[in-house]
């Protein structure tokens, strides 16, 4: 019967030498073999194996073992190559003690499986930090990682594992952020510290104000060499500089020129000088036209206006040369022999009445006139009135046309009245009240009333007709040359005043004036006036009448004196 002797590989955990993490050599114990022996079926393992971390049994090993054929030993261990020894009691060779594989017990001729490497990750540490160790299916698995590392140059950061190694990072940042100092990183020894260097130097710089210019590095530190000069040459702007934004013009309000001698005042405004007002160039003298060249300024051009010499006593004065020349010498003839007439410079004409009793014409002087004295045969004038012009109408066109109402052709209009609503405020009838003209030898006008007369109006829808208002009469020597009143909605009349005028020897109105309201017509509408016309009085009314009085047209006439004889007043006349 021949013998086998089985011999099995042996389970390497990490035998041999490897590189650690530090690049150095690593001795790893392999401890000992499993030995089969070939007539028996225990199985002698090492210590370790026993003990392992993953509590292996022998059981395991021995079925590891057992899996495996003589066969597959053979044939994966008879080389030399392999690097184990086979006996030959094994290959049959030089042995004696050879027998038949079938006298093998069963167990021992099995397939053995080599020992594991590895149980845990632990057994498969190789000391390099750069690879992650990992045991899997019983081998030791070395991967590369990305870790971070130290690579031993302090010089260098963020050192990072790359294929299993430490590779250095980007160098050691030692910027000061200061561009006048050249920056560098020196290396201490091995244990990952360094010197940081700041050198001084001359680069150009900027000390982030834009108002310096000509930055350059100094010392260690950025030092400018000129100011930025900001002046736009505008008299009408605040110049200064940012440092951030520059140059900066701030309109002002100063005071400027604009080159405009014919303006004062000039102001800035929105960047630009403004021009002010206009210059004066007034030398208050009439006789000089006052003109302003932008370039020059004033200057006076003599004319020929009208002027005034400041004497009221001369006329048409004129200028001449840039002088106001004297006129004429002014006439202050009132055409009264018993007045003595002059001119002041300041006042003008003035006329002082001649001594009561100076002879003049065919009478003496009393009061500043010739009156008639007994020898003299002096005798009144009678008047008669004739050309009667319509001189206007108040109110309206509503009603019907009543009969003129008024004076005789040898009485003239002295006073008037109305009839007027209550309610209304509005005449109803008109009262005319006529006078006759005199002169009295003294010269004196005398004015005597004669009649009064009054016209229609019917006061319906009722308003009260009947309430009068008292008569407005004008003072002696003076007659009705005017009226004035309201005109309500164009159709009747009211607050109705009369317009009395001063009347001369000749009977006509002097252009003296007074006006008198007639009490109770108190009303609103368009103010209007009815005037004769120069020299003539009133005389008489024609109406407009229907519930009320709707208008009043007054016609005006001219006084014509009747003289007998040859006697003084007459001449006057």
């Amino acid at each position: 019967m021949k013998k086998f002797i089985l011999l099995l590989p042996l389970l390497l955990f990490g035998c041999g030498d490897d590189l650690g993490w530090d690049g150095k050599e690593t001795k790893h114990d392999c401890g000992d073999s499993v030995v089969v022996d070939a007539g028996s079926t225990e199985v002698s393992q090492p210590q370790d194996v026993t003990e392992a971390k993953d509590e292996a049994t022998t059981e395991d090993v021995v079925n590891d073992v057992a899996d495996a054929t003589a066969t597959d030993v053979l044939s994966d261990s008879g080389s030399d190559d392999a690097g184990v020894s086979i006996p030959d009691s094994v290959t049959g060779e030089d042995s004696e003690d050879t027998q038949d594989a079938e006298d093998v017990p069963e167990e021992v001729t099995q397939d053995v499986a080599p020992p594991p490497e590895c149980v845990t990750a632990t057994d498969c540490d190789d000391k390099n930090l750069c690879t992650d160790d990992l045991c899997e299916a019983n081998k030791c698995v070395h991967l590369p990682n990305t870790i971070t590392c130290v690579d031993g140059d302090g010089c260098t950061a963020d050192d990072a594992c790359k294929d299993g190694a430490c590779v250095a990072g980007a160098p050691y940042n030692c910027d000061d952020g200061n561009a006048c100092t050249d920056d560098s990183c020196e290396p201490i020894g091995k244990d990952e510290m360094h010197n940081c260097k700041h050198l001084p130097n001359q680069a150009t710089c900027t000390d982030d104000n834009v108002c310096s210019l000509d930055d350059a590095c100094e010392g260690m530190s950025c030092k400018s060499k000129s100011a930025a000069i900001c002046d736009d040459t505008n008299i009408c702007t605040n110049d200064s500089c940012d440092p951030v934004k520059g140059c900066v013009f701030l309109a002002n309000d100063a005071t400027c020129t604009d080159n405009n001698t014919c303006t004062v005042d000039d102001k800035c405004a929105e960047n630009v000088c403004k021009s002010g007002a206009l210059l004066s160039c007034a030398d208050n003298n009439d006789c000089t036209t006052d003109l302003c060249k932008p370039e020059t300024g004033c200057y006076f051009d003599n004319n020929q206006n009208v002027c005034s010499d400041g004497n009221v006593c001369s006329v048409d004065d004129k200028c001449e040369g840039g002088s106001c020349i004297a006129g004429a010498a002014k006439v202050c003839d009132d055409a009264n022999l018993c007045t003595v007439d002059s001119c002041d410079a300041v006042n003008g004409c003035k006329a002082v009445n001649a001594a009561d009793g100076t002879k003049c014409a065919e009478g003496i002087c009393q009061n500043g006139a010739c009156a008639c004295v007994s020898g003299f045969g002096c005798a009144t004038p009678s008047f008669t009135y004739s050309n009667d012009t319509n001189a206007g109408m108040l109110g309206g066109m509503g009603g019907n046309v009543a009969p003129k109402m008024g004076c005789g052709a040898t009485d003239v209009l002295i006073g008037l009245g109305f009839d007027f609503s209550n309610g209304q405020k509005t005449a109803t009838r008109t009262t005319a009240v006529c006078g006759k003209v005199t002169i009295e030898q003294n010269g004196t006008v005398v004015t005597t009333q004669t009649t009064t007369q009054k016209s229609g109006g019917s006061g319906c829808f009722g308003w009260d007709p009947s309430t009068p208002t008292p008569l407005v009469i004008c003072k002696s020597g003076w007659a009705v040359v005017g009226i004035k009143g309201k005109n309500a909605g164009n159709t009747l009349f009211n607050s109705v005043k009369v317009v009395c005028g001063k009347l001369d020897v000749a009977g006509k109105p002097t252009g003296e004036t007074e006006d008198l309201a007639i009490s109770g017509m108190v009303g609103t509408g368009t103010d209007k006036e009815v005037l004769c016309p120069s020299k003539t009085i009133a005389r008489y009314f024609e109406t407009r009448a229907g519930c009320g009085q709707d208008a009043l047209t007054m016609y005006c006439a001219t006084a014509n004196p009747d003289c007998t004889g040859q006697d003084l007043i007459c001449k006057d006349l």
